[in-house]
């Protein structure tokens, strides 16, 4: 662990959503022309509420996702990092990237919110098995 790498804990409760807070996804995903980029790139998004995120995407586990929006986006690549936030002194992972829905040819757009597996909602078994 160092000052760029540390611990990342996880939601004290199910209830926080996080609703409007800046976070933050990191990748190694394709980038604007397409391609993997030799470094970790970062991403900061604002955390969506759960009815706009319900307006992109529908699914039976919607309640799952945290969504969250930016001028930059997870692309190809991405899926399983994690969307990281401060509160309360601590960083904390609030979101797995799982989903981007792509409109466009030219890949991943964002002004479509990116989509992450909610963590707070699989709390139980996250700690059932840690």
């Amino acid at each position: 662990l160092s000052d760029r790498i540390n611990v990342a804990h996880l939601p004290p409760s199910p209830d926080n959503s996080y609703e409007g807070t800046k976070a933050w996804a990191t990748g190694y995903g394709l980038v604007n022309d397409g391609v993997t980029p030799d470094y970790l790139m970062k991403a900061q998004l604002t955390v969506l509420s759960r009815r706009e995120c319900h307006t992109w995407y529908s699914a039976p586990n919607d309640d799952k996702l945290v969504c969250g929006k930016s001028q930059a986006s997870i692309c190809s690549g991405d899926s399983g990092g994690g969307l990281v936030l401060r509160d309360q002194g601590e960083w904390r992972v609030i979101g797995v990237a799982s989903v981007k829905l792509v409109i466009s040819s030219d890949g991943c757009n964002p002004v479509v919110p990116s989509g992450y597996v909610r963590v707070s909602e699989h709390l139980s078994f996250l700690k059932s098995v840690l």
